[in-house]
């Protein structure tokens, strides 16, 4: 290092040099304090934190150095810096600006001195400057600005001034305990530590110090802090000064403390425990008062200024120190010793010293006896405080879902206004303690003591205001209880918590009035200046009023901890509150300072929060409180429901029942009449439909556009027609609003009850339920059965077709189709010597077509390749065996001979040629047995004959001629020899032609007529062939190959082909095509002729019969919306005038009369629990509702479906899956998931094994509950609004239809030269400016302002720009306005998350991303980076009916998928390239139909092509094709005609439904005209079929009429008639001598047969009145010998026979018959008619009703025993039941 003074002159020299560098520039900066004191350099804390200096010249700079001198400050120079680029900066972070000690530590006043900074480059001085800093005196404490912590540095625990005082601590600690030993912390009890600190209070008071103020504002500014041995010696000190010493003291025995700073004041904080801060410095009042409070008990505060009062106490300091810490406003921080020494703060040195001794002065201010007065604390142990160990469940994770965490909840953030009041809340733990014990407190307005409140504070601290703490514990006591307001204003808050809680019971069935113990105080981030409280403990109560007050009473419930606030902070805050599960428990309810002292411990390291103790009165739910309760207090309810008990584990309970998969089998089995179809259906629908009338549970996936409104209609009605009740639920109102309008479209809104949410008003419910008891009841149509049954025939008929054109043969294997399509594919003509034969047949049969193609195919070609050409071959004709191969020579030799044989005969072609006539002439004479007689041996025996003599020749003769006349009945004598030698002639010529023959069979397989001699030139030509075959016989071994394979063609009914190939020189192909055209044409003949169906088929006439189907089915349609209707009004009792006041009918009038006044919706329910399911079998309701007003007792509904359900979170979800026995979930996993904006989902790591997924939906997904799909899309009104979606998301799985403008695009990318102000307000102006012009054109365009709007923003600030440029433009041009206001659905301006649900004719894309002003293209695109962004893409995408259009500044190419990984952000890419290209990558399911099934089309095309149409095929882009689409003339672009082939695709369409109605109709509703053409008709006739094509093409008609759905008006139809089940006795008359000359049995039989039924006494009666006399017991046992004659039921009731006892359902009134009489079948349908009258009735009102309607005006006991008796006959049969209180049909 070089001397300042040797270096001057240098620098000097230097500085001139730095003028003339010009240069050379550079920037220096300095951070550093600008204020200092002795502290600072004590405990090494540096002044600079670093230098920077930056060439900003346009040189580098080589060799720096900084350097700085001054006279306070120390020189100090850098490390050589190497070399600063241009434009380069370094910085220095070591640099030391250090003040001089020697000159410091004189210091008594503040100094004002400057340092300079110099740079050198080279040791050359580049630059200079100087600096000004403060220097503050040895005393001088810098204040709370700067390195407040320094304060320490004054607290000198080891000066000998201290260490004298420790002494008299000793002393003043001993006149107490009894012992002087300081122990701090050995004992480790807290109480030893109280101890020891008011021994120091104590101890300091005795020393007469004399109090001064501070400074104002002293902790900003700083101060001169008097030392502690100072203030001991000058008897004088201020706040901060005592509160040093005091701190002094403490360390110096090993006691910890802390200094506690608020504005204008000083104290002091003791740590009661071993402990200390984990920072020097905390802001956090709460911190200490956490510490300070009930349990905890490891700090106290002390006022160290009432150690210089006269008279001081320690535990007064504690108190007001304590009241000093309650007001947070004027709070400061706290500096903790301990740290701070950990952290090298350490005490300043002694700079005063006389002569090597200290001197103290001992005079004081002479203070009266401090009162050592301390009170023991209890301390809890809370380190034994763990949780019981419980399982959690399902349940415990959906119960944390359902709590709402938003700030609205007054669970977590208090708003006391009139739903709550607060007490003023002293020793609250006795609150609690004399609430349960069971005794009441009265609830009363503030005292009559003045105190200020700050009416800025949301909560009041009641430990503010310490002077009500003796009186509120004595009213406690005295069970009183105070709020801080007025008489009035209490009066007014408690009666309207009074009414709310009784409002909640009463509509909810939940207790919502609670009394809160505690509250915590907490803050949303750590910048927060607003506290929020929430209650901690919830107590339940019940308030009444009497005697003019309000009083409260606990509940028979249990207190509980607020498990919102808990969870809320756990998931939050990760603040996890251990030891209170379960809650700890005293002798009177539970242990609250032990669960404030556990709640503290968790909260320990939270800044400001804290546990307020104090009481308020209120009510308290949140939104989804009666969710969260129905899982909170019916867990094994819950359980008893088998999906939901799958859901809690993990796995399906229960083994589902298989799909139905076969909709073709149950469209053949299943009439119209089975399932009702009130709107319009296709097959994936319907299998939905058929499902859920089993009662199945499954899962419904719904794509956008496939219908599932119309679905879920069906699903309801079919439900509703098969007596099943219906439970719908969704929680968006206008998903629950389509399926609504839908219902009441059909007819079906009276049976429909809509409870969407708790908004729904009384009133609107009552006229609900009115609507439905009034509904007029109407017949069921007639005609229904009987069009059901039509439609049935006609459907048969017309899946008669199809199976006829498809089924495979069970022989062949091959249906009609099959072979039409085969038989068209082959181009070459049949082959013309074709012929069936039956083996061809066993070959289908074991190989199917395949074996013949391969016959005909490879092997055939094989087989050629290897012999040659069998027609040119010189072996040709010639059938070679292995045998014939194996002896070769002898087959030569043998084929020789067969030549020489042929040679022999043919000259005697002409003798032979007249066998056949020798034959005949033969025949003639004799019969055809002749023929086997042996001429030679004739010959013989006739001239033996002649050889003998006389008589024996004679008789010889005669037997002869005997055997001949076998033959020939005239035979004479004469004509034997020429018999025998025609016979003998005939016989050689015949050999010799069979000889003949023979060979040609053999060599030829030519077969000749018998006894015909075969020309000569066929003869010719085999001698010609087997001469050849002799000459080329070396050949053979290569023939046998063809001969054998012949051989085998033979036996398969080949033999054709053998033919053509040896006779004819044609290709293996064509000989294979010719056949197997023939082959298919030969069976596609036999099959048509075969078919009862097909042999008269015309396709003209299947036409008609498809449209009368067609009409027939929407026809039946209507019916169907009757037919349901009739059956639900059936199920409603008539309105009556008597009904009984008791019975459900009777209570439900008297409601809907007085408007349900006093008596809450709720209620109303649970006493109509058998009307409600028969006035309004359907409710629509949501999940809240549901919890709200259904209880779980009640009855389930059979069906529970629920809509949108990927956005229902499981945890909402399960309550109203309980109310049902069966569940039907419907959504798309592909769309939006729930969206929650307050409640979080975090899950620990060892939760999450149990943890539901995000919907429903979801979760039954992963049970695998059985599923369906829709499939059918009709949204899009062009494929290529779908088409992305389609492919992208679904795979292509979707049946979208194609328009007839499909070779165009209604999606059109719209390039936008704007920018994304990424940095700025984040939206892009240009995109939206470019929109709201577009809306603005459409709007004006008369024309285009027919179709409605959407917009669709990529994200909410872009969405709330175009808004405001759109309203802005209405605002401006009032017709815009008109515009907007006619058009028939309102324009929409939306974003990703909330568009779902909405559709338009016209979508208009906002991306709004893209390259900001600079050109650079951020990946982030908003919620599609997030996890299910692509479903939120595919929501956006899939909203258009009729066009979308893309308006962007960003292009496909922009997105760089290697920087982001994001599905959502891939499919934007994909996106965008569809919009600008029309490009879709190829999904994993290709529809492109096979080219045999398209081969019709495109035969019908080139055909129509020949004619100068333009045609394509296979129009479409998905599973359904137009087959053939004629372009319109016109239009070239456009087609006008769509042709439908009944194909594979046909086959494969589910129902005839699907084929014949929803396909056609679809496409006519896309403006096609349709036509079918019939494979048979082609087959046919295909002239016939282009000439109906072009017919149709020339038609003027528009397209088929589009199929709505009707509606029918019910004051049209036919009411029906009320089944009168009450008649009049007639009674049986004849004269007095009639009856007495009728036999007693006739009588007898008489009377029962008008009068019956019958008892038995009253038969008796009715004899003697006719007959006069009384009756007697002669007359009793006389009639009974007859009863044998007549039937006697169970009850003895006497019936002419048995089958009239059957379906009596008749009762006879005004009869005046004693009960005795009327026999019990009267009596229960007396009952049954009341019941199904009054619904549900109470026993005694039911007797007395159904006594009335026998005539009884009063009842005694015979009637009462005589109905009881019924009631019970009825109970036993199973026809009634009690529910309640009442009794109903079951």
């Amino acid at each position: 290092m070089i001397s300042l003074d040797s270096t001057l002159p240098h620098v000097t020299l230097k500085k001139k040099k730095v003028y003339t560098m010009k240069s050379v520039n550079i920037d220096i900066d300095i951070d550093y304090l600008k204020t200092i004191n002795y502290a600072l350099f004590h405990n090494r804390i540096p002044v600079c934190q670093s230098v920077t200096v930056t060439n900003i010249s346009n040189q580098p700079l080589n060799d720096v150095k900084v350097c700085c001198k001054g006279e306070f400050i120390r020189k100090y120079e850098s490390d050589l810096i190497g070399r600063i680029n241009t434009e380069e900066t370094v910085r220095i972070m070591s640099f030391e600006i250090s003040p001089d000690a020697s000159k410091l530590a004189v210091l008594t006043e503040r100094v004002v001195t400057n340092f300079s900074l110099t740079v050198t480059s080279q040791d050359e001085i580049i630059e200079e400057k100087q600096y000004e800093i403060e220097l503050m005196p040895y005393d001088h404490w810098l204040g709370v600005t700067i390195m407040p912590q320094t304060l320490v540095s004054f607290v000198t625990p080891n000066h000998p001034a201290i260490s004298s005082l420790v002494v008299k601590v000793a002393a003043a600690l001993k006149q107490v305990t009894g012992s002087s030993v300081l122990t701090a912390y050995q004992t480790g009890n807290s109480n030893d530590v109280r101890l020891q600190v008011a021994a120091v209070f104590a101890a300091i008071h005795q020393l007469g110090i004399v109090y001064r103020s501070v400074p104002a504002s002293y902790e900003d500014v700083g101060q001169r802090i008097t030392m502690p041995d100072q203030v001991i010696a000058m008897k004088i000190g201020n706040c901060i000064e005592l509160t040093l010493l005091l701190a002094s003291v403490l360390e110096a025995i090993g006691i910890n403390s802390v200094v506690i700073l608020q504005k204008g004041h000083a104290y002091l904080g003791v740590w009661l425990v071993d402990d200390c801060y984990s920072c020097s410095i905390c802001d956090d009042a709460s911190y200490i008062e956490k510490k300070c409070s009930r349990g905890i008990d490891e700090m106290l505060v002390v006022e160290c200024t009432q150690v210089a009062q006269e008279t001081a106490s320690f535990e007064t300091a504690v108190k007001i120190a304590e009241q000093h810490l309650a007001d947070h406003s004027v709070f400061e921080m706290f500096i903790d010793i301990k740290r701070s020494r950990l952290e090298r703060i350490f005490p300043l040195p002694a700079r005063v010293q006389s002569d090597g001794t200290w001197t103290f002065e001992e005079t004081g201010v002479e203070h009266e006896q401090c009162l050592f007065e301390v009170k023991e604390h209890d301390r809890y142990d809370l380190s034994q405080m763990i949780d019981r160990e419980t399982k959690l469940t399902k349940f415990d994770i959906w119960e944390r879902k359902l709590l709402d965490f938003s700030l609205r909840n007054s669970l977590l953030n208090l708003y006391l206004r009139r739903k709550a009041i607060q007490f003023i809340s002293f020793d609250i733990d006795r609150i609690e303690d004399h609430l349960q014990d069971g005794e009441e407190y009265c609830i009363i307005s503030k005292p009559n003591i003045e105190f200020q409140l700050d009416s800025t504070e949301r909560l009041v601290r009641s430990k503010q205001h310490g002077q009500l703490h003796e009186l509120i514990r004595s009213d406690i006591e005295h069970h009183l209880l105070h709020t801080y307001q007025t008489e009035n204003e209490t009066r007014d808050v408690l009666k309207n918590i009074y009414r709310a809680a009784r409002n909640a019971i009463e509509e909810t069935g939940a207790n919502s009035l609670f009394l809160t113990i505690g509250t915590l105080r907490w803050f949303e981030t750590p910048q927060s200046k607003t506290p929020r409280y929430a209650p901690l403990l919830l107590l339940p109560v019940e308030m009444v009023y009497k005697k003019g007050h309000y009083y409260i009473r606990t509940r028979d419930e249990d207190i509980t901890l607020n498990v919102t606030l808990m969870e809320f902070i756990r998931q939050n805050y990760g603040l996890q509150v251990n030891g209170l599960n379960p809650l700890p428990k005293d002798e009177s309810g539970v242990d609250v300072p032990l669960i404030f002292a556990a709640i503290r411990t968790a909260l320990k390291e939270q800044k400001r929060w804290d546990v307020e103790e104090e009481c308020l009165l209120g009510t308290f739910s949140f939104s989804k409180f009666l969710m969260w309760n129905d899982i909170h207090s019916h867990r094994e309810e819950l359980r008893k429901n088998r999906i939901i008990n799958s859901l809690v584990e993990n796995k399906l309970t229960w083994t589902p029942k298989p799909i139905t998969d076969n909709l073709m089998d149950i469209d053949q089995r299943v009439s119209p009449a089975e399932i009702a179809l009130p709107v319009s259906v296709d097959s994936s629908q319907m299998a939905a439909v058929i499902e859920a009338g089993k009662g199945h549970s499954f899962i419904l996936y719904g794509p956008p556009g496939t219908g599932k409104s119309q679905t879920i209609t069906n699903l309801i009605a079919n439900a509703l027609y098969q007596g099943k009740r219906v439970l719908f639920v969704a929680e968006k109102m206008a998903a629950l609003s389509v399926v609504q309008s839908r219902l009441a479209k059909i007819g079906l809104d009276p049976f429909c009850l809509e409870l969407h949410s708790n908004k729904t008003t009384k009133r609107h419910v009552l006229q609900q339920l009115e609507k439905a008891l009034h509904v007029t009841h109407i017949q069921s149509p007639e005609e229904f059965g009987l069009q059901a049954d039509k439609i049935f025939e006609e459907r048969k008929d017309l899946i008669a077709y199809m199976n006829a054109l498809h089924e495979k043969g069970q022989k062949d294997g091959l249906s009609l189709y099959d072979c039409i399509l085969r038989y068209e594919a082959i181009s070459v003509a049949p082959m013309s010597n074709f012929s069936f034969d039956s083996s061809l047949d066993s070959l289908l049969i074991k190989e199917g077509i395949k074996g013949v193609e391969n016959l005909l195919g490879t092997r055939l070609e094989t087989v050629v390749k290897l012999v040659g050409h069998p027609s040119c071959h010189p072996l040709n004709g010639f059938r070679v065996n292995r045998e014939m191969l194996r002896h070769s020579e002898e087959t030569v030799m043998t084929l020789r001979k067969t030549i020489q044989v042929l040679k022999k005969l043919m000259p005697k072609n002409n003798e032979l040629s007249h066998t056949k006539e020798l034959y005949e002439l033969l025949l003639r004479d004799n019969s055809v047995t002749i023929f086997n007689e042996d001429a030679e041996e004739l010959r013989l025996s006739w001239r033996a004959i002649k050889t003998k003599w006389f008589i024996p020749r004679f008789f010889a003769k005669r037997s002869f001629l005997s055997r001949l006349r076998r033959f020939n009945h005239c035979i004479t004598e004469q004509e034997v020899d020429s018999l025998i030698n025609q016979l003998s002639i005939y016989r050689k010529q015949h050999e010799e032609i069979e000889q003949i023959r023979e060979i040609l069979k053999q060599y030829f397989d030519i077969e000749t007529p018998a006894d015909e001699m075969p020309e000569n030139s066929i003869l010719e030509t085999a001698i010609s062939k087997m001469e050849r075959w002799s000459e080329n016989s070396a050949q053979m071994r290569d023939w046998l190959h063809w001969s054998e394979f012949c051989e085998e063609l033979k036996a398969h009914g080949l033999d054709c082909v053998v033919k053509t190939m040896q006779t004819q020189s044609l290709d293996t192909l064509v000989v294979r095509d010719a056949c197997l055209k023939a082959l298919f044409q030969y069976k596609a003949e036999e099959k048509i002729r075969k078919s009862e169906i097909l042999s008269t088929f015309e396709g003209m006439l299947f036409d008609d019969k498809v449209a009368a189907y067609k009409r027939m089915t929407d026809e039946f349609q209507l019916l169907t919306q009757k037919e349901l209707y009739a059956r639900l009004a059936t199920r409603i009792p008539h309105v009556i005038d008597n009904a009984s006041s008791s019975s459900e009918i009777g209570l439900l009038n008297r409601n809907i009369s007085n408007g349900g006044r006093g008596l809450s919706l709720r209620d109303l329910f649970d006493q109509i629990p058998t009307l409600l399911p028969r006035l309004c079998p359907c409710m629509l309701m949501s999940p809240m509702s549901v919890a709200q007003y259904i209880g779980l007792d009640q009855d389930k509904f059979d069906l529970v479906i629920f809509d949108e359900a990927s956005q229902m979170p499981t945890s909402e979800a399960v309550g109203a899956v309980a109310r049902g026995k069966s569940l039907i979930v419907v959504g798309d996993p592909k769309q939006m998931p729930p969206t929650s904006f307050f409640s979080s989902t975090n899950v620990d790591v060892e939760e999450a094994c149990i943890d539901d997924m995000e919907s429903i939906l979801e979760d039954c997904r992963t049970l695998e509950i059985p599923s369906l799909q829709l499939s059918w899309h009709y949204r899009s009104r062009h494929e290529s609004l779908i088409a992305f979606s389609n492919n992208e998301y679904y795979n292509g799985s979707l049946i979208t239809f194609p328009s007839v403008d499909d070779r165009c695009t209604k999606v059109h990318y719209v390039p936008v030269s704007g920018y994304y102000d990424k940095g700025g307000k984040r939206y892009n102006m240009t995109e939206a400016k470019v929109i709201v012009k577009e809306i603005v054109r459409r709007l004006r365009d008369e024309e285009l302002r027919k179709k409605s709007i959407g917009v669709i923003a990529f994200s909410v600030v872009q969405q709330s720009l175009i808004e405001d440029l759109l309203q802005e433009q209405l605002e401006k041009d009032k017709t815009l306005q008109d515009a907007v206001q006619q058009m028939y659905e309102p324009v929409f301006v939306k974003n990703l998350e909330n568009v779902q649900g909405d559709e338009r004719d016209v979508i208009l894309f906002s991306i709004g991303y893209g390259p900001d002003k600079d050109g650079k293209i951020s990946m982030n695109f908003g919620p599609l980076n997030n996890s299910g962004g692509e479903r939120r893409l595919n929501v956006a995408v899939s909203r258009a009916r009729q066009e979308m259009y893309v308006f962007s500044t960003l292009k496909s190419s922009d997105i760089d998928l290697r920087r982001s990984k994001a599905r959502g952000v891939e499919g934007l890419k994909h996106f965008l390239l569809y919009a600008e290209t029309q490009y879709l990558p190829s999904s994993s399911q290709h529809y492109d139909k096979h080219s045999n099934d398209t081969l019709l089309a495109e035969q019908i095309a080139a055909e129509l092509k020949k004619r100068g149409y333009a045609v394509a095929t296979n129009v479409g882009r998905s599973q359904f094709k137009v087959d053939v689409a004629i372009c319109d003339e016109k239009k070239v672009d456009t087609y006008c005609l769509g042709i439908l082939l009944d194909g594979e695709g046909y086959r494969n369409t589910h129902t005839t439904r699907d084929r014949e109605v929803v396909q056609p109709s679809v496409l006519s509703s896309l403006n096609w005209k349709v036509m079918r053409v019939w494979s048979v008709d082609w087959f046919n006739n295909k002239d016939r079929v282009i000439n109906r094509i072009i017919e149709r093409l020339s038609s003027e008609s528009e397209t088929e009429p589009k199929s709505q759905v009707k509606s029918f008006d019910v004051s049209q139809e036919k009411l029906e008639e009320c089944s009168v089940n009450a008649q009049e006795y007639i009674y049986y008359n004849a004269s007095k001598a009639e009856a007495i000359n009728l036999a007693d049995e006739t009588l007898m039989q008489n009377i029962i047969s008008i009068e019956q039924p019958i008892t038995f006494m009253l038969l008796c009666r009715r004899v003697c009145a006719l007959r006069g006399g009384r009756v007697t017991p002669t007359l009793q046992k006389k009639l009974s010998l007859y009863e044998s004659s007549f039937y006697k039921d169970d009850s003895g009731v006497l019936w002419l026979n048995e089958s009239d006892s059957r379906d009596y359902q008749i009762y006879r009134f005004n009869s005046h018959r004693d009960i005795i009489d009327i026999p019990q079948i009267e009596l229960l349908n007396a009952i049954r008619e009341s019941l199904s009258e009054q619904v549900a009735i109470d026993e005694d009102s039911l007797t007395l009703i159904a006594a009335k309607k026998l005539g009884f005006m009063r009842r005694g006991i015979n009637v009462d025993t005589a109905f009881k008796k019924a009631i019970e006959v009825l109970k036993n049969m199973g026809e009634i039941e009690s529910v309640g209180g009442n009794i109903r049909l079951k």
